[in-house]
C-alpha cells in the first residue's frame, strides 16, 4: 500500500523521532514530512527529483508527494518530523497544496544561498527543541504552541517556490504574498479537478481576471506555463498509479486527464526522462529496512548541536523577523471554556476605618470596575451611625458590600508592582486574590488616591466580554459574540516579544482597537518625573489618571498584510487587541 498511516504524538497532529532507514519503498502520506540529517548520508527521491543529503542537510516532502530514501550510510541518523497540515487549513487555506522548499541548493547565488541557510538553521533549531520536549514528556501545551510556530515559520519563510529546468527551487524573495495566495488557489483547483478537462478559461472565470493577465501571472509566479503546471500535477498523480501497478497505461492516462496515451508519454518523459512503461520496469526498493538499532543517547547528543549553536541574527534571517515570537491563529469559532469575568473576578478588601471613609469618594471609580465583592473587615467599622451611612451611600451607588470577621479575611500577598504587565502576570498567577482598596502593594489606589497598575488593569478587564477560548503563558484570548479580544504581555525587562496574528480570510476583522499599557505609562513613572509630590491639585490628578489609562489606536483592515498582523510588544508592556468580527 503506497498510502502510509502515521501515528501522531499524543493526538497533537504531528509525529517526530529518530530513524536510520537503509531504504524504503515509494510511498506517500497525508502529512508533510521534514527530515534533518544528523549523521551520515543518504539519497532520497521526491517525485522526479533525486537528492544527495548528508549531515546538516534538510529536505521536505509535501503532503501526498511520492518519495523514498535509499542508499543510506550504515552510520546514518536522521530526525524525521511529520505534520498533519490539513488540520491547520482554517488558518492556512490551501496549505495541503503548498510547496515547502527547504533544500539548500548549491547553485543558488551566494547571498541568497546564505539567507536560505540561515533560515534552515533556525528551522532545525525549532524542530530539535520539539524533539527534546517530547523526550521530557508532559509538555503537550507547549508542544501545541511550538507546532503552530513551526507552521508559521514554514508558511512565512518556505512556501514560495519556483520551477526552473525541471527543478523546484526556493521561491523568489520579492513575490507578493497575495500573488502567492492566488497561485495556490489556482493550484488547488487543478489538484481537485486534474482528471477533468481544465482550460485557462476556467481559471479566468474563477479569478475574474483577463486571459492575458492569468497566463502571464502563472508563468511569472511558478516558472511554468498554465498547461505545463497542469501537466506537472497530472504526472504526479500518474506516478502513484504506476507504482500501484493496478491499471493499464491507457487507464492511467485517462484517469489523470491526459487527452491521449501519446500525450501522456510525452508529458511524463519531460519530467522523468523515461516513458511511463520504462518507469514501471525500473527497479525500486520494495520494503523498508533499517541499519543496526540507534543508540538514542548518541542521537540526542547529535541533536544538542542544533540547540547550542548560535542562531543567526533576526536581520540575517529576514528584516523584521525575530526568534522570540509567538504565532496566534485567529479563528472563526472557538471551543469556549469559561466566562472571562468569572475566571478573573475582582474581590476588593477594606481593612481600616480610613479606607472605608475614603471609599465613598471613590464610588464612581468602583462602579466603573464592577467588582464581584467588596469585603469589609469588622476592624474597619467605627461609629455605628457613620458606618451605616457609608454603607448606605455605597449601596445607593449600586455597590454592595459584605462585612466579615478579621480572621475570615485572607491576607493580600505583597508585591512590588510597577507596570500593568506585571499586574496582569500577578493576577494570572492568583486570579482569586483579594486586592486592597488603598495601599502600597496590591491595591487599586495609592495612599494619596492615584490609580495603580491594578486599577488600570481591572478597568480594562471590565470592557471585555466573552468566554476564554485560549490561555497561554504570554497571552489570553477571549471570544465574544461580535468581538474577539486578545491580551498579550511581556513582563521580561530585556527583549521585545513578537506576536504574529494569522486571520481566517473568510472572517478577517474589519478593524482592530489596540490598547497599550507601556512600561512608563503608570503613576509611579509619572510622579517620579514630578519629584514625588505629596499633594496634587484636581487638574494634575485628572491628567495623571488619563496618563495611566494607556493609549488607544484604531487599526483598519487595510493595514493587514496577507491576512496577517505582526506586533512587537515591548518589555514590561501589556497590549489588548479587540477585533471586530465580520458578520
Amino acid at each position: 500500500m503506497l498510502l502510509e498511516h502515521i501515528n501522531h504524538y499524543n493526538n497533537l497532529h504531528f509525529a517526530i523521532g529518530f530513524t536510520n532507514v537503509a531504504q524504503e519503498a515509494p510511498h506517500y502520506h497525508k502529512e508533510m514530512e521534514l527530515v534533518l540529517v544528523l549523521r551520515g548520508y543518504a539519497r532520497c527521491k521526491v517525485h522526479h527529483q533525486d537528492f544527495y543529503i548528508e549531515a546538516g542537510d534538510m529536505f521536505t516532502v509535501d503532503t501526498k508527494d511520492l518519495h523514498y530514501i535509499y542508499e543510506s550510510s550504515e552510520d546514518v541518523i536522521m530526525l524525521q518530523f511529520h505534520v498533519d497540515v490539513a488540520y491547520f487549513s482554517d488558518t492556512y487555506p490551501n496549505i495541503d497544496v503548498m510547496f515547502f522548499v527547504c533544500e539548500d541548493i548549491e547553485k543558488e547565488a551566494p547571498q541568497r544561498h546564505q539567507r536560505l541557510h540561515n533560515k534552515i538553521s533556525f528551522l532545525a533549531h525549532h524542530i530539535a527543541e520539539m524533539m527534546m520536549l517530547c523526550q521530557k514528556g508532559n509538555n503537550d501545551k507547549l508542544l501545541a504552541q511550538k507546532l503552530r510556530e513551526f507552521l508559521f515559520i514554514m508558511v512565512d519563510k518556505f512556501q514560495a517556490f519556483f520551477i526552473e529546468n525541471n527543478e523546484v527551487h526556493h521561491g523568489k524573495e520579492d513575490i507578493n504574498p497575495l500573488d502567492l495566495e492566488r497561485l495556490y488557489r489556482i493550484m488547488h483547483y487543478m489538484y481537485t479537478n486534474y482528471e477533468k478537462k481544465i482550460t485557462l478559461e476556467d481559471i479566468v472565470e474563477m479569478e475574474h481576471l483577463s486571459m492575458h493577465y492569468i497566463s502571464h501571472f502563472i508563468k511569472k509566479t511558478s516558472g511554468l506555463s498554465f498547461q505545463n503546471l497542469l501537466n506537472y500535477i497530472r504526472v504526479e498523480q500518474a506516478e502513484k498509479l504506476l507504482n500501484e501497478n493496478k491499471l493499464t497505461l491507457t487507464q492511467i492516462s485517462e484517469f489523470c486527464g491526459f487527452s491521449s496515451l501519446t500525450y501522456f508519454n510525452k508529458c511524463f518523459a519531460t519530467w522523468h526522462h523515461v516513458t511511463p512503461a520504462q518507469y514501471r520496469k525500473q527497479k525500486r526498493p520494495q520494503q523498508r529496512t533499517f541499519h543496526d538499532p540507534i543508540d538514542y543517547s548518541e542521537a540526542l547528543m547529535l541533536l544538542q548541536s542544533y540547540l547550542n549553536t548560535d542562531l543567526p541574527d533576526a536581520a540575517k534571517i529576514e528584516p523584521g523577523y525575530a526568534a522570540n515570537h509567538i504565532l496566534i491563529p485567529i479563528q472563526s469559532h472557538y471551543q469556549r471554556t469559561k466566562s472571562f469575568h468569572k475566571a478573573f473576578p475582582l474581590h476588593i478588601l477594606i481593612k481600616t476605618p480610613q479606607e472605608l471613609m475614603k471609599a465613598v469618594y471613590y464610588r464612581n471609580e468602583l462602579r466603573l470596575l464592577s467588582p464581584d465583592t467588596i469585603t469589609i473587615a469588622k476592624s474597619a467599622l467605627s461609629d455605628e451611625n457613620d458606618t451605616n451611612q457609608i454603607l448606605y451611600g455605597l449601596k445607593r451607588s449600586g455597590i454592595d458590600t459584605l462585612v466579615k470577621e478579621n480572621s475570615d479575611i485572607s491576607s493580600v500577598r505583597k508585591a512590588s508592582i510597577k507596570t500593568v504587565a506585571e499586574a496582569f502576570a500577578h493576577v494570572l498567577a492568583k486570579p482569586d486574590m483579594k486586592i486592597r482598596l488603598f495601599g502600597k502593594s496590591c491595591a487599586l489606589f495609592t495612599q494619596n488616591g492615584l490609580p495603580t497598575p491594578f486599577y488600570s488593569l481591572y478597568a480594562a478587564f471590565n470592557g471585555l466580554e466573552g468566554m476564554i477560548a485560549e490561555q497561554q503563558r504570554q497571552y489570553l484570548l477571549i471570544s465574544g459574540e461580535d468581538w474577539t479580544s486578545l491580551i498579550m504581555y511581556q513582563a521580561d525587562s530585556e527583549i521585545d516579544l513578537n506576536f504574529h496574528l494569522q486571520f481566517n480570510p473568510s472572517n478577517c476583522p474589519s478593524c482592530i482597537i489596540k490598547k497599550t499599557f507601556g512600561a512608563n505609562q503608570n503613576i509611579d513613572a509619572a510622579t517620579k518625573l514630578l519629584g514625588f509630590p505629596q499633594q496634587f491639585d484636581h487638574n494634575i490628578r485628572r491628567h495623571l489618571v488619563h496618563f495611566a489609562s494607556g493609549t488607544t489606536e484604531l487599526i483598519p483592515s487595510s493595514d493587514f498584510t496577507n491576512f496577517r498582523m505582526n506586533l512587537a510588544v515591548e518589555p514590561n508592556t501589556l497590549v489588548i487587541l479587540e477585533l471586530q468580527q465580520n458578520a
